[in-house]
């Protein structure tokens, strides 16, 4: 049975560029709760938000890896079940932050992507013919 919430660090993780643990600049536990489909609503009215507090800022103006990075730090803040580690604040990241901060994002979507169906793993509504059942761990 699945749970709903999982906890990680990146801390002993490779660095896909050093080929070393990230190390202790990257310390502390991710603690995150299973995504609901108002938690992405919520993760997508702040990143308009965010756009629009300077007046309305278009999409396609904003250089797209930013667009994710705030996807990223949006959505990764919504679903904490706990404080996220005071290193994972985008006032705090720089570009050489950007594979901890990658790493992080595998993560979660690694545990949101557990609770797909297994014959479903491209998410459309079409892969599946049966309904799907969610139990609650």
């Amino acid at each position: 049975m699945l749970k709903n919430t999982h906890a990680f660090s990146i801390e002993n993780l490779i660095n896909p560029e050093t080929k070393l643990p990230f190390g202790p600049k990257y310390a502390g536990v991710f603690s995150i709760r299973r995504g609901s489909l108002r938690d992405r609503e919520v993760s997508e009215q702040k990143e308009a938000a965010e756009r629009n507090a300077f007046g309305v800022v278009p999409a396609d103006q904003i250089a797209a890896e930013l667009s994710y990075s705030a996807h990223i730090f949006h959505f990764t803040n919504t679903i904490a079940a706990e404080e996220l580690p005071a290193w994972f604040d985008r006032t705090k990241i720089f570009d050489e932050d950007e594979p901890a901060v990658v790493a992080v994002w595998n993560e979660v979507q690694k545990f949101q992507d557990s609770f797909r169906r297994p014959d479903n793993s491209t998410g459309s509504a079409e892969a599946s013919v049966e309904p799907a059942i969610l139990v609650p761990a």
